[in-house]
């Protein structure tokens, strides 16, 4: 199935009340080195709704959240975050924040959501970082299984845009790690595997470290 077909055989399942993602899972080949982590930072050609949910653990509260962050605040919204009580995306962290982040550093890190100064989300400029993220810059990180796990769409947009974001998303892949799967998803709805012979290149900007 190609990835035209997949993205509207996900579209035409879709069940849920509410606006459904739609995700992309790589399966990438580990590193002849031993170094199974892939990291960079990718900008989404297409963005897909302001709805993206961030977090801002900041003092300026009602700054971050004018800026465009969903929720903002400090050790009461981390101790929310601990229990579970707070869906986002991204988190965004002043550095004085940090000593309070550090007890859920495992769980976060595994999800590819600690903040780091690397990935701008580790920052004094709080406001400037959350422009950033809502004008689609994405950190993409692998997991221990060596899969890239991401949102390219949701099922409001267009099947064109969310086509070049996975082709976009592949061809940086591809550059650094065979893939050996590709399969897509909506938030409720069963996998849909993909035919990585035909996906076409496009051009992209990619920072990696």
């Amino acid at each position: 199935m190609t990835i035209k077909e997949a993205v509207a055989e996900v579209k035409s399942k879709k069940s849920a009340k509410f606006t459904e993602s739609i995700e992309a899972h790589f399966k990438i080949r580990p590193s002849k080195e031993g170094k199974q982590d892939l990291r960079f930072l990718f900008k989404m050609p297409h963005l897909y709704g302001s709805d993206l949910a961030i977090v801002a653990l900041t003092s300026k509260v009602k700054t971050a959240k004018k800026a465009g962050a969903k929720y903002a605040g400090g050790e009461e919204l981390i101790a929310k975050i601990a229990k579970g009580k707070v869906d986002f995306d991204v988190i965004i962290a002043e550095p004085k924040m940090m000593q309070f982040l550090k007890p859920l550093a495992k769980d976060l890190g595994r999800a590819g959501k600690m903040p780091t100064d690397k990935t701008g989300t580790l920052t004094e400029d709080v406001v400037s970082a959350i422009g950033e993220i809502t004008a689609g810059r994405r950190e993409i990180r692998s997991d221990e299984q060596v899969g890239i796990h991401l949102l390219v769409g949701k099922m409001d947009t267009t099947d064109e845009e969310i086509i070049e974001n996975i082709e976009e998303i592949k061809k940086v892949i591809s550059s650094h790690r065979p893939i050996e799967s590709l399969s897509l998803c909506s938030t409720m709805g069963k996998s849909i595997k993909v035919d990585l012979a035909n996906t076409v290149r496009t051009k992209l900007e990619l920072i990696v470290f």
